[in-house]
């Protein structure tokens, strides 16, 4: 294979459609459909699918209306939702139509979340442009309850999509609406979104305005890449010498094993295929042995080809793959919005773990998006303090999550809610910890 080195490593080609479907001899993982078409798909609805949730169906305040769909109801906006997310005070691709609505259609139902949609009045019972889509869990109808956009661990960014314009507006809104809805609801929480931006801003925006009391949760750090022509040097300052010197030679190591190649598929027929591979690699794993890989929950593996068919129609996902002998040893599937990417998933086949073969796709995956002008900016969706990640890319942003409080209600309630979700909080990190020690003290 003819190709250029970056940074030591080799850099992206288009994978052909005939490499990994004509003669694959790999089988499609287990549990996969034979057809991907859904109810939603096919026009098939029944009548208590079509039915609205048991909320308020709208709620108008100046010039904008809100109401609350289910999944398949707001599939009926898809265009107006695609259009409100192209302008949105910030993208995020967990938010948008290809990805929500996927989640939303397989998820188990106490995980489905509703959907209010915010629109602009037109005359009669006509909608106009969407403002704003908040995505939000189904809350209990008890005292003192928390609110919250939904934000399942498949979405590693919370932000709601929303109109600039009618920034203050949507949120005035969304907030009249729980408070006639749910009267025993004592605060709203925003998880997973940036400490700092568009968003973060308007919503302090929004409190100071009104009043509202507000607080963080769980301040993190997460890597993240800003592409600019300095960050591939950056990156490799980073890394340090050293182990950049070590990549190199693991990649010339693993070399010797096969023919070696870092592949991209991006068109909708590759796609398909890879998406099946990298649900059987992540079972082959560690992951498959604890019964936590996409595929070992069939609603999770029914939502990832759902949602990469969905994105794939509109450009919006690439599976990168290091591969030897053209079958894959590491994988990694990214996401897009715009000029943004997310470093959603990654696997690698384990029998291989001693040339590193998830680092050295993770350096052939990010020299590609950087030589992508396209490509503004990156996001690895990781934990705080990745093990991997952390050390390749040195940019950091904060995520928190927000507590705001509801309109009209009192700050004492607000001072309980928020007294009760840093306690439950301690209780799961002092839970969590105790179990990784218990792990740990176990031999073998």
């Amino acid at each position: 294979m003819r190709s250029k080195t970056v940074s030591g490593l080799h850099s992206a080609r288009h994978l052909g459609p005939a490499q990994w479907i004509a003669d694959s001899a790999m089988p499609q993982a287990v549990g996969a459909p034979t057809s991907h078409n859904t109810l939603a798909d096919t026009g098939v609805l029944t009548g208590l699918e079509r039915t609205h949730p048991t909320y308020a169906r709208t709620l108008s305040k100046g010039t904008l209306t809100i109401e609350c769909l289910n999944w398949d109801q707001a599939g009926d906006r898809f265009d107006a939702w695609r259009a409100l997310a192209a302008k949105s005070i910030e993208t995020n691709v967990f938010n948008e139509p290809e990805f929500a609505l996927s989640a939303a259609q397989h998820f188990a139902p106490a995980n489905k979340p509703v959907f209010l949609f915010i629109s602009e009045k037109r005359g009669g019972n006509q909608t106009g442009p969407l403002a704003a889509v908040f995505a939000i869990q189904q809350p209990r109808r008890v005292a003192n309850v928390t609110g919250r956009l939904w934000c399942p661990p498949e979405m590693a960014v919370g932000t709601p999509l929303i109109n600039p314009e009618f920034g203050i507006a949507s949120l005035d809104l969304l907030e009249d609406w729980l408070a006639s809805e749910f009267p025993a609801m004592g605060a709203f929480m925003l998880p997973m979104i940036p400490a700092t931006g568009s968003f973060s801003a308007l919503v302090q925006a929004y409190t100071g305005v009104r009043m509202l009391q507000s607080c963080q949760f769980d301040l993190r750090s997460r890597a993240v890449l800003r592409n600019a022509p300095d960050t591939a040097d950056r990156v490799v300052r980073w890394m340090g010498r050293k182990r950049h010197k070590e990549m190199r030679r693991l990649w010339r190591r693993l070399a010797e094993c096969g023919s070696l190649e870092f592949m991209t598929a991006k068109a909708a027929v590759e796609l398909k295929s890879a998406t099946e591979y990298f649900l059987a690699l992540e079972a082959m794993g560690w992951k498959g042995k604890r019964g936590t890989a996409l595929i070992c929950a069939p609603s999770l593996a029914t939502f990832t080809r759902t949602m990469s068919r969905r994105l794939a129609s509109q450009f919006n996902i690439e599976i990168d793959a290091l591969t030897i002998d053209r079958f894959p040893v590491a994988m990694a599937i990214v996401l897009r919005s715009g000029t943004d990417a997310y470093f959603w998933k990654t696997t690698y086949k384990e029998e291989y773990a001693q040339y590193s073969p998830g680092v050295l796709l993770a350096l052939g995956m990010t020299s590609r998006l950087l030589n992508n002008p396209d490509t503004r900016f990156i996001n690895s969706c990781a934990v705080p303090n990745h093990p991997m990640i952390d050390h390749l890319w040195p940019d950091r942003i904060e995520m928190t999550d927000l507590l705001i409080g509801i309109k009209g209600r009192s700050d004492a309630r607000f001072t309980a809610v928020a007294a009760v979700e840093g306690g439950r909080r301690k209780m799961r990190a002092a839970a969590k910890s105790f179990y990784h020690k218990m792990r740990a003290s176990v031999p073998g």
